[in-house]
């Protein structure tokens, strides 16, 4: 919008390389939109943040998910020209002392092969970046295991939670009242990392049926028909395989009898946040990231990945909670929830934003 006496300029942070279909960034501006504008990257080029930092406009490049730089290589070749021209464009804003601030997502690329160009660019941005971001402790000891990295610039930033995306807060508290089913839930992007075929073969299907539940696995993705070619015996298990619109996401997680995490690997879980924020019952593999995040009363949840009788045994726990069991411990959640409230979280993005430009350049950003 045009700057005026009474409507300052906001400064610009140009999400890099980021989808406009992002539901997490948003999350982030959530109660700071009146100062920072986004702007979302994601076809490589930010020739127009640069112009901004030479104009002398306040811009912040905030990279998000590295990894997408390479999304479109099919060969080594590619992928180290594509890694370069990301390692210039780093180089460019930082000749120009512009801000650069860096959020860590995940261990390794969940579908990119190019590795080697992914650590070498992860290299360059613990080198560069003001602010490294990461959601928890796991996360920066991960990144320690991986770069050369500088403490001081590592900030603990919370994955905010979804309340208020999807739903207010009438609606919330009026689903808390209506009953579960008996289905075994499964939800979010259907690929091999995220542990469904594990899942499946450890619940066999007499399992199921002696305690009268089913499994559904509900998401999108290309990998969706590999995963369901791989479990085509099973033909009790219910695929769901759509975009589940915004509306439908907290029923659905809600009335399951539980949420399952069975991840292969992971380092941050949009979906846990996304299931205690829909007042959901979870189930999970044990994690450092998992037990850092979840409240106690959930923790006994957690079950060692690949041991398929304390799988079942933690299913069973849940089908066994009485009716003020499960309220307690979906309470508990919720209350994880509300203090990782995306205003909550956006202020203390701001706190950070706020930081790195007064550093770097003397001045906080027109409010």
């Amino acid at each position: 919008m045009t700057a005026t006496a009474t409507q300052p300029r906001r400064c610009r942070v140009y999400c890099y390389p980021v989808s406009r279909n992002s539901t997490y960034v948003p999350l982030l501006f959530a109660g700071i939109d009146d100062r920072y504008e986004r702007v979302y990257r994601e076809d490589g080029s930010l020739r127009d943040a640069i112009d901004e930092i030479d104009a002398g406009h306040d811009v912040i490049v905030h990279v998000h998910w590295e990894e997408f730089v390479l999304r479109d290589c099919r060969s080594d070749v590619e992928a180290n020209e594509a890694a370069a021209t990301f390692l210039r464009l780093i180089s460019a804003i930082r000749e120009r002392d512009g801000s650069l601030v860096w959020t860590v997502h995940n261990e390794l690329p969940h579908l990119i092969p190019f590795h080697r160009q992914f650590l070498a660019m992860r290299a360059a941005l613990a080198l560069h970046a003001d602010a490294i971001l990461v959601h928890d402790a796991t996360s920066a000891r991960v990144l320690a295991s991986q770069v050369e990295l500088d403490r001081s610039k590592v900030v603990v930033l919370p994955h905010p939670s979804y309340l208020g995306r999807h739903e207010d807060e009438a609606a919330l508290n009026a689903g808390l009242n209506e009953p579960h089913d008996r289905r075994i839930q499964g939800f979010g992007w259907i690929r091999r990392q995220k542990g469904f075929g594990e899942m499946i073969g450890m619940l066999p299907a007499d399992y199921l049926r002696s305690i009268d539940a089913y499994i559904q696995i509900s998401g999108e993705d290309a990998e969706a028909e590999a995963v369901m070619a791989q479990q085509a015996a099973r033909d009790d298990v219910r695929w769901d395989v759509r975009h589940v619109p915004d509306t439908d996401v907290p029923g659905l997680l809600r009335s399951a009898a539980c949420v399952v995490l069975p991840y292969e690997r992971v380092l941050t879980s949009g979906v846990a946040l996304l299931a205690m924020s829909a007042g959901a019952m979870l189930v999970a593999v044990d994690l450092p990231q998992l037990r850092e995040l979840l409240p106690e009363p959930s923790r006994r949840f957690l079950y060692p990945r690949g041991d398929a009788t304390a799988f079942r045994k933690t299913i069973d726990g849940v089908f066994a909670l009485r009716r003020d069991e499960r309220r307690s411990i979906v309470d508990a959640n919720l209350d994880v929830a509300r203090r990782r409230h995306p205003v909550t979280v956006s202020r203390s993005l701001a706190a950070i934003y706020d930081r790195v430009a007064s550093e770097r350049h003397g001045s906080l950003p027109t409010r």
